[in-house]
């Protein structure tokens, strides 16, 4: 199976697309909210989330993304504000299910940490990476396996951090740099995301280190990475301007 056949969707989050927000992979288009501007990405453009401008990117349906099951996940790349501020950053979320944040830069270095939550509405919190850096590319891969939540960043081997009984029911949209149904300036991301994936099955640990590629990342359809020299045919269209 090519790594591609488990994509579910991926959005590039490229300003040189039709649409910020477009689905290259399938049809779930999310919409812009606010107009999202461009900047450099580890692959082509990525999206440039100003907190104060409450700028993010959303799905149309609260029963979109919401299906937490054997397989299900997301990887994306991301860089942290230069200046840590007093709010909890969203970077991927859908509010009592999923949640994925940077946590508060008031006392130093802030963490990033992953929220899963069970029906009945308990949960477990993991933290993800301890003592962000500022204006530094990571890249995350988080899926559940079973019952387990399984992620890795920057390549590194899976680990597992914490297991659920339950899966909460969906009740919120699914959303790129915000937190699911507020409009609290405080929750927005305040940098940059790109090249993010929703996944259907779980990827093996070579694909991992293919998609990360090294630190470069893959673009998509994560073709070549580490073990070839060739550029994917979608490269070349960013290079050429989504022509």
């Amino acid at each position: 199976m090519a790594i591609v056949d488990k994509v579910r969707a991926h959005w590039p989050i490229d300003e040189d697309n039709d649409s910020i927000g477009e689905d290259i992979h399938s049809t779930w288009d999310l919409t812009d909210r606010n107009t999202l501007t461009s900047d450099t990405g580890k692959i082509g453009k990525c999206g440039n989330f100003t907190a104060y401008s409450q700028e993010n990117i959303y799905a149309g349906s609260d029963d979109d993304f919401y299906d937490l099951q054997d397989g299900f996940g997301f990887s994306v790349w991301f860089k942290t504000e230069g200046s840590f501020d007093h709010n909890t950053r969203r970077l991927l979320c859908k509010r009592d299910q999923y949640d994925i944040y940077r946590t508060s830069g008031s006392y130093g270095s802030p963490d990033l940490k992953l929220k899963l939550s069970a029906s009945g509405g308990s949960n477990f919190t993991t933290t993800i990476i301890s003592g962000l850096n500022t204006s530094t590319w990571y890249w995350l891969y988080w899926s559940v396996d079973g019952s387990n939540l399984r992620y890795s960043v920057n390549g590194a081997t899976l680990s597992t951090g914490g297991s659920i009984s339950s899966y909460a029911g969906y009740g919120y949209k699914f959303e790129i740099g915000n937190w699911s149904g507020t409009g609290l300036t405080g929750r927005f991301w305040n940098s940059l995301i790109d090249e993010v994936t929703y996944w259907g099955s779980m990827l093996t640990q070579d694909e991992i280190n293919s998609i990360y590629n090294s630190g470069s990342g893959l673009a998509y359809p994560f073709s070549g990475g580490d073990d070839s020299a060739t550029m994917t045919q979608e490269y070349y269209r960013r290079l050429l301007g989504g022509q």
